[in-house]
């Protein structure tokens, strides 16, 4: 990254105007930022899929306190519901809870909420490291529970729905060129085992996969009906708080001048919901443009592991909800 980032512009006028839009990991940064940036915009109804409840609350009474949310758009509206990205029976939950009251009214879904951690560890419910379970294989289920619920609302309004998906220019830093996964193993496995656990590029690993998802996603989705796509907000102030506090006081010292604020970043994600159009489908965005991802996802070996990545999300989501089964037939 340049050692300072650019300033980001949006259009004056954005398509968010009566909109219900879907952001996990709602209530603080970025989550919240663009929540509050949604709404200034106009959009009807933010659905905060959120791990503490009672946190979200009071921050959503704060949100529709504020005088600008409120004289900008005073029937704006947060709903708060509970989701767990460590557990897959938390994600199903809340993904039935949507379809169920928001059948043909979801226009959106930011999939922004994330972990990052210097520490092996095991996400109980499931059984998978707890990076790759938070930040790539729960949001991946409720991108597939969720796309029948948007193409319906495309169906209606005659707009494409989206779904976009939050990602990292720390791609560019994965461990996989260094350490490859062996030709027979498969992706999963491969992360789940704790000798291949590398602390400080395991973020950067999830983002990479993440990115790979999205981009074999957008492949099987019509993007006259939902635009798929994958956006890096950049360096972020508040993100800092996901690591050890040693690490935090040399990401002031050496980032600090350049990261950008959680409201700055959040306007990534309006450009990437609401400002690129088809061409972003399947793409990834840096800087409100369409930028190169990691070089190994241009390689044959970067192609075998998204393709052996995709198997083993399907396995996966399938296991957790049969129900699936009719979209992956219909997607592939």
């Amino acid at each position: 990254m340049p050692y300072f980032q650019p300033k980001l512009v949006l259009p004056s006028s954005l398509p968010f105007q009566g909109k219900t839009i879907l952001i996990t990991g709602a209530s603080a940064g970025l989550g919240l930022g663009a929540t509050r940036l949604l709404l200034l915009h106009g959009a009807r109804e933010i659905i905060a899929g959120v791990r503490n409840v009672s946190k979200a609350e009071a921050v959503k009474s704060k949100i529709l306190s504020d005088p600008e949310v409120k004289n900008s758009n005073p029937k704006a509206c947060i709903t708060v519901l509970q989701v767990d990205f460590e557990d897959y029976d938390s994600v199903l939950g809340f993904a039935k809870e949507v379809q169920q009251r928001y059948d043909g009214k979801l226009d959106m879904v930011l999939l922004n909420a994330g972990t990052g951690s210097l520490k092996w560890e095991i996400a109980a419910k499931s059984g998978h490291e707890k990076t790759i379970q938070v930040n790539l294989l729960s949001p991946a289920l409720l991108a597939l529970e969720m796309l029948p619920v948007l193409e319906k609302t495309a169906s209606i309004t005659g707009v494409p729905s989206r779904i976009t998906w939050v990602g990292s220019f720390v791609q560019f830093d994965h461990t996989l060129d260094k350490k490859p996964i062996p030709d027979a193993e498969k992706v999963l496995r491969y992360f789940d085992d704790e000798k291949n656990f590398a602390p400080m590029g395991r973020y950067s690993d999830s983002k990479l996969l993440g990115t790979m998802f999205i981009e074999q996603l957008a492949r099987y989705v019509d993007p006259a009906k939902v635009i798929v796509n994958d956006v890096s907000p950049g360096m972020v102030k508040t993100r800092f708080g996901e690591y050890p506090i040693w690490m935090r006081g040399l990401f002031v010292v050496f980032f600090g001048l350049k990261a950008r604020s959680a409201e700055e970043g959040a306007k990534t994600y309006l450009h990437a919901l609401g400002v690129a159009g088809k061409e972003s489908h399947g793409q990834y965005l840096s800087d409100n443009q369409i930028t190169e991802r990691a070089s190994i996802t241009n390689t044959p070996v970067g192609k075998e592991i998204r393709e052996k990545l995709w198997d083993d999300v399907w396995k996966e989501s399938l296991n957790v909800d049969a129900k699936l089964e009719p979209l992956k037939r219909r997607v592939l």
